[in-house]
């Protein structure tokens, strides 16, 4: 697989993590790419981020993800509820 399509196939998986399963897999990307330690050891994790990935990649498995687009209307929208 080339790295373009890699590249594509990684942001199709993000766009569909939930805010919280995202910022999870953010701070792992941050923390995996400054850090001179192995990546692929799933032991140096914490159990927090072993839990964050596996959630995040249950989610994307069984379609539970929603497209950012789509949550900020739902916001948006119950928000107008709220105040009015």
């Amino acid at each position: 697989m080339s790295t373009s399509k890699l590249k594509l196939k990684i942001l199709k998986r993000l766009d569909h993590l939930s805010e919280s399963n995202l910022k999870k897999f953010y701070d792992l990307l941050v923390s995996a790419t400054e850090s001179k330690k192995d990546i692929s050891d799933w032991d140096s994790l914490s159990q927090n981020q072993q839990k964050g990935l596996i959630e995040a990649t249950e989610e994307i498995d069984h379609s539970e993800g929603m497209e950012h687009e789509t949550l900020l209307n739902s916001l948006k929208k119950n928000m107008l509820k709220s105040v009015s």
